[in-house]
């Protein structure tokens, strides 16, 4: 066998690989025998039918499949002892036709899209802020009054107030004040007075006892909010807007839910026993929580205008036509109408992740299964502390991780979380931070307004 790598530019080349008779003719041979020895035909014992009738039900795809499979052992035998670093799979040359109807010489011509290698642009003379969030008593007495709702006790009450939660019986209305026929009838649903804007409708919903009724704007009750309507009443969207607004409501249960006192109790059970034996010793604790939080999310936007920053400063050439016709090829999403437009998500995405690859090598820096494990144990932890369990045992978390490594793709993504967090801490020595000192607030609005200008 020949093979011939010939480069068109210096991110694209085509590889040929030159099969002659002399070098298959062998190997068809003895997948002919293997073959021979497995196939059972009528009027033969098992192995024993004849090679001439082996060859006529098996020869035709026996001999393409070794072809094919020499031509591709040895395109990517040449890459791999060549060290030639290539982007997505080659594809056939759009000039190769393979004529298998007679056993000759074969050429079959692969192009290929090289890798680039990118270098990290970063330096000092790239300034970023890095805010420093302070949190101010506002913050803290805020939190305060979080976690007192947190461990709230629930109690029986006769008539609501603004804060409690008023349980209704709702049922949609004619013209005429009667029941709907066909209509949303014996809808259980909930509200708070004091979410509900208009005032007048809010008033119907204070001071009323567990069997009262009375009717009203059922869109009033939700601030005319579609969504929650839907959601409320088990509607598909669409059928909100052909709802009459009149409904009766009758009022089935009301809670209301007394904020956890400030004592030692409150303490041990957000704390742990004996961390906090006072209010001001309780607050000081929970001002260092609220700060290693917002120190966290300072981090986190921090990294993340860094990730512009890689992005808008590594725009270097791709081989564009290559990786076009790839995607056309493999992936039904790109068609020839939107694979201008879809490439250029395509190619940002890469080459981002071609530098962050490079990095790592660079700096001799390999995922290892210790890696995978501690970032899977982090990413369980994380989804258990947004259900409302921060503070999970060490064996739940263990428990949800293995789980979720049994879930399709999720090392995958578990593997680039390590290499992605292990560039970062690399890309963030690079640059420069600027310290600034900014409030809870103002922070989300810096925040809001990045978002809006990016799009997030």
């Amino acid at each position: 066998m020949e093979v011939a790598f010939e480069k068109k530019n210096d991110l694209e080349a085509v590889l040929k690989v030159n099969i002659s008779k002399d070098d298959y003719a062998s190997r068809v041979e003895e997948e002919l025998k293997k073959t021979q020895r497995k196939v059972s035909m009528p009027g033969f014992r098992p192995g024993k039918a004849p090679m001439g009738m082996v060859k006529k039900m098996y020869g035709k795809g026996i001999f393409v499949d070794e072809v094919n499979r020499m031509a591709s052992e040895s395109l990517f035998g040449y890459l791999q002892e060549n060290n030639i670093e290539y982007l997505a799979q080659p594809i056939m040359g759009g000039d190769n036709t393979i004529d298998f109807e007679t056993e000759g010489d074969f050429t079959f011509s692969f192009e290929i899209g090289l890798a680039p290698k990118p270098e990290l642009k970063l330096s000092e003379k790239n300034k970023i802020t890095r805010y420093v969030i302070k949190v101010g008593d506002a913050e803290l007495d805020k939190e305060v009054e979080n976690i007192q709702r947190r461990y709230a006790t629930e109690m029986a009450v006769e008539a609501s107030e603004d804060k409690d939660i008023v349980y209704l019986n709702a049922t949609e209305l004619d013209e005429n004040g009667a029941p709907l026929e066909g209509g949303a009838a014996d809808k259980n649903i909930s509200t708070t007075p004091e979410l509900i804007k208009d005032k007048k409708t809010q008033k119907q919903l204070l001071g009323v006892k567990i069997g009262d009724e009375f009717t009203a704007d059922l869109f009033k009750v939700f601030n005319d909010n579609e969504k929650v309507i839907a959601s409320t009443l088990g509607l598909p969207a669409e059928a909100v807007a052909d709802l009459n607004k009149n409904f009766s409501f009758k009022v089935t249960d009301i809670k209301r839910y007394q904020p956890a006192a400030l004592d030692q109790n409150l303490f041990n059970q957000v704390f742990g026993e004996g961390r906090a034996n006072n209010e001001e010793e309780f607050r000081n604790l929970l001002r260092e929580d609220l700060e290693r939080y917002y120190a966290s999310e300072a981090n986190n936007m921090f990294e993340h205008e860094v990730d512009h920053l890689v992005y808008d400063m590594h725009d270097y050439d791709l081989p564009a036509e290559f990786l076009k016709k790839w995607l056309l090829e493999n992936n039904e999403e790109f068609t020839a109408e939107n694979i201008e437009e879809k490439y250029q998500g395509e190619a940002r995405q890469l080459r981002y992740v071609l530098l962050r690859n490079k990095v790592l090598a660079d700096n001799e820096i390999q995922i290892n299964a210790e890696d995978i494990e501690n970032m899977s144990m982090a990413y369980s932890a994380q989804m258990l502390s947004q259900y409302g369990m921060p503070n999970a045992d060490e064996a739940l978390i263990r428990q949800i991780s293995e789980g979720n490594k049994k879930q399709e793709g999720y090392l995958s993504r578990i593997s680039d979380m390590v290499a992605q967090r292990k560039f970062m801490e690399i890309a963030v020595t690079k640059v420069k931070a600027v310290d600034k000192e900014v409030g809870v607030e103002e922070f989300y609005e810096i925040i809001r307004k990045h978002n809006e200008e990016h799009n997030h």
